[in-house]
């Protein structure tokens, strides 16, 4: 079978600033019994504010494909230029952050290998709800 999404129909969370970025969960295991191995979630940084939280995944490591937006990034000691089409790998346990620099909306698929536990995207999603209000 074939999972078939469109992100803007997807219901997300804004996080407020100093980490401000709208968060979705696109696929996940615990969603769709086709979805076996990882977790697709898309994280939006509004421009030259948005970033995300410095912050590691203790059993997944973290695919970030940067669609749209330009700025900095690291993982561990490295720092990167990070334009579209940009690929950032972080393995399990290495802190790493994204930070939107540029005029434009950074998009960001966030690919989770394995999957992460049932529950904690909503978790996250929800606690970001929770901190906006």
């Amino acid at each position: 079978m074939m999972s078939f999404k469109r992100i803007f129909d997807i219901s997300g969370a804004d996080v407020p600033p100093p980490f401000a970025r709208h968060l979705k969960k696109v696929l996940a295991p615990e969603d769709d019994a086709d979805v076996k191995g990882f977790t697709l979630l898309t994280s939006t940084l509004a421009p030259h504010e948005g970033k995300t939280n410095p912050h590691t995944h203790a059993e997944q490591g973290e695919l970030m494909y940067i669609v749209s937006g330009r700025g900095e990034g690291y993982c561990g000691e490295e720092k990167f230029k990070i334009e579209p089409d940009s690929v950032l790998w972080a393995p399990p346990g290495a802190e790493h952050q994204l930070c939107n620099t540029s005029e434009e909306t950074m998009k960001i698929f966030c690919v989770f290998i394995p999957a992460l536990p049932p529950g904690y995207a909503d978790k996250a999603i929800e606690a970001a709800k929770a901190q906006s209000k």
